[in-house]
């Protein structure tokens, strides 16, 4: 009587052990490489700016463009931002990328901040630039949304159009 009555116990043991398993947690083996944060290629992005005092909203823009994975790997993806700010490069953490924004050619260089998280075939940031120094500064704020269009770049994106000859 004492097996019959453990049986039900040992089996859901033995379900919940199988369960909790690598394969059925969804977690990688170690023999497994590690993916990408993002994926490379095809990519549209929607920056919505918000610079507070200016009396007129900016509106959002769109822009599709060509990611590539060394792009990814150095944290150097292309991020509308103020003026000639661009992104100088970070190092991931996970799936997060802290946003390393360069402007050099403002003085006093402005403060920087900001952070994308990636989702594979999607991600979301923000960034905010900081100018005018301590005195009298101004907030520039960037939220950006984007989304995986494919593999493969368009060859319009990939070589760029050269302007017509003039006669």
């Amino acid at each position: 009587m004492p097996l019959a009555f453990a049986r039900p116990f040992l089996t859901c043991a033995l379900l919940l052990s199988v369960l909790s398993s690598p394969v059925w947690s969804g977690e990688a083996s170690a023999s497994q490489p590690d993916q990408p944060p993002l994926l490379a290629g095809y990519w549209e992005v929607v920056t919505a700016p918000n610079f507070p005092g200016i009396p007129m909203p900016m509106l959002p823009r769109t822009e599709r463009y060509c990611i590539t994975a060394e792009q990814i790997a150095q944290g150097t993806m292309r991020l509308m931002l103020f003026a000639s700010c661009r992104l100088q490069g970070s190092a991931w953490q996970g799936k997060h990328l802290p946003l390393v924004i360069g402007c050099p050619e403002l003085t006093p260089p402005p403060k920087t901040e900001g952070e994308l998280s990636a989702a594979g075939k999607s991600f979301t940031a923000r960034a905010t630039v900081v100018t005018g120094g301590d005195e009298t500064p101004h907030h520039f704020h960037y939220h950006h949304t984007g989304r995986w269009l494919g593999e493969h770049c368009p060859e319009e994106i990939r070589r760029p159009q050269l302007p017509a000859a003039t006669p």
